[in-house]
């Protein structure tokens, strides 16, 4: 479509517009047909042409610009709790680990290897996630998108190497759905529902031996 330039305040001369009969609470299949928002990206193709699963992410960012503004190396105000109402600026990792097995252990030398894993939640206020499910894996981040929130620095100091703990193929980052969505803006061509960070943990997953 073209339009007259700057109609929109954003310099552009061209638009893409997506004409659809479905309400609000409905996703538009490519097609024209309308499923329901909670069938979107949850792992069954609802629409015949597959669209409802396809461009499946779960961080939404409503545009370039908030993708550009956010920092992942500063970490996330505090926005729960008592530590949110007195405006303090630490962020709250709460962290779980557990025991496996005790692959080696040497008593006189002070020394024992375990292998555990590793939990991890935090919040973060300045993002947004989008189609949260139930099931917490189907919230899963892909590895197009596990680098983009800011992350936990957690190293292990007894361990000789000081290992710290990464975000490679064998972690899970997922989000958990605890808050309530809403429905995305019209200016995305995808409907979508959005939740809200301080609302919805990331929940980080991997196994160790150290």
């Amino acid at each position: 479509w073209n339009i007259p330039p700057n109609i929109c305040n954003d310099h552009k001369s061209q638009r893409d517009l997506f004409i659809t009969a479905c309400n609000e609470d409905e996703f538009s299949c490519y097609d024209g047909q309308c499923v329901s928002i909670s069938k979107r990206c949850d792992g069954s193709d609802d629409c015949p042409d597959l669209s409802d699963e396809s461009k499946c992410k779960t961080l939404y960012w409503s545009n370039r610009e908030a993708y550009l503004s956010y920092s992942k190396e500063i970490p996330p105000p505090n926005s729960k709790g008592e530590d949110a109402k007195k405006k303090k600026k630490t962020t709250k990792v709460t962290i779980t680990a557990r025991v496996l097995n005790i692959l080696e252990l040497r008593e006189l030398d002070g020394i024992w290897q375990p292998k555990l894993v590793l939990e991890m939640e935090w919040f973060d206020s300045r993002l947004k996630m989008q189609n949260l499910k139930d099931d917490i894996q189907l919230n899963i981040l892909g590895n197009e998108e596990k680098d983009d929130p800011w992350f936990p620095i957690v190293i292990f100091m007894n361990h000789k190497h000081r290992e710290r703990l990464v975000l490679d193929d064998k972690t899970s980052l997922v989000v958990r759905k605890e808050g309530n969505g809403s429905a995305n803006t019209l200016a995305d061509l995808n409907a979508a529902k959005v939740y809200y960070g301080e609302e919805n943990p990331f929940f980080y997953v991997r196994s160790y031996t150290v």
